[in-house]
């Protein structure tokens, strides 16, 4: 039986789990796979009924380099660098 090759870096990855344990456990899974200039996507970012995941999104990445834009939509967009 083959199994599957799962690819050592990402370029980009789009969290949208409405929830923030499962949202902080994908950055710590998927973050040092992230290349260089890659990009987080996280969806509801803005919204009120999820501040406890906005919360622990900054957190997590307060010592990570990149830059987190907030767009009008309520999604918000990590740059790696």
């Amino acid at each position: 039986m083959a199994t599957a090759k799962n690819p050592n870096t990402i370029q980009w990855i789009h969290i949208d789990l409405n929830s923030t344990r499962p949202t902080i456990d994908s950055l710590k899974f998927f973050f040092s796979k992230i290349s260089k200039n890659g990009i987080i996507l996280f969806d509801d970012y803005g919204f009120n009924e999820h501040l406890e995941t906005k919360i622990a999104v900054d957190k997590y990445l307060s010592n990570k380099k990149g830059s987190l834009f907030h767009l009008p939509t309520g999604q918000s967009i990590f740059f790696k660098k």
